[in-house]
């Protein structure tokens, strides 16, 4: 995958994403509206399972609807998540342009640190591309906001380890009429 780009802009929004947006991205529309749907409802706390098979198009999904909406968030971050170090230094990364990470000296600190900044905003997104499992992401999901986690293979368990006071899941399967 290429390198993440982030963007700042003046009115400090951060936006972070892998790949530019597919302009040739079709169909998926009520999966893309039920996703939106259910991320803001107002509930607050909202994780957002994508899941299926490998290569049924679950990270073009993800990214569609940050593209798509991110008028709505102003921070919006993508974080690889198959490898738990990569995930635990994007995290950091995030930290860091939150300008909360310098605070605190380890793992866990910096990583509570950044979850207690995100649980006082209601305008972010995180999205956990290709997480293995719900213990992988359990540790750097916030309590309220929204959070899109996507994992293959059948859902066999939530991402939160069915430890998460809202979550839904949104099937990906191959590209069909919408």
């Amino acid at each position: 995958m290429p390198a993440q780009a982030t963007a700042k802009s003046p009115s400090g929004a951060i936006f972070v994403l892998p790949r530019p947006r597919d302009p040739h991205f079709a169909g998926r529309q009520r999966v893309l509206e039920s996703l939106h749907k259910s991320l803001t409802n107002g509930e607050g706390g909202r994780v957002q399972v994508i899941y299926g098979a490998p290569g049924v198009g679950k990270t073009h999904l993800a990214l569609e609807y940050a593209y798509r909406y991110q008028d709505q968030f102003p921070l919006i971050e993508w974080l690889p998540a198959a490898a738990p170090n990569t995930l635990a230094v994007q995290f950091a990364k995030l930290g860091k342009r939150l300008g909360v990470a310098a605070t605190a000296t380890s793992g866990t600190d910096i990583s509570r640190t950044i979850l207690d900044e995100l649980e006082k905003r209601n305008d972010w997104l995180l999205m956990f591309d290709n997480a293995p499992g719900p213990q992988e992401v359990r540790p750097y999901l916030p309590q309220r906001g929204g959070v899109i986690h996507g994992g293959n293979g059948v859902r066999a368990q939530s991402p939160a380890g069915g430890q998460h006071p809202h979550e839904s899941g949104h099937r990906a399967s191959p590209q069909g009429p919408d």
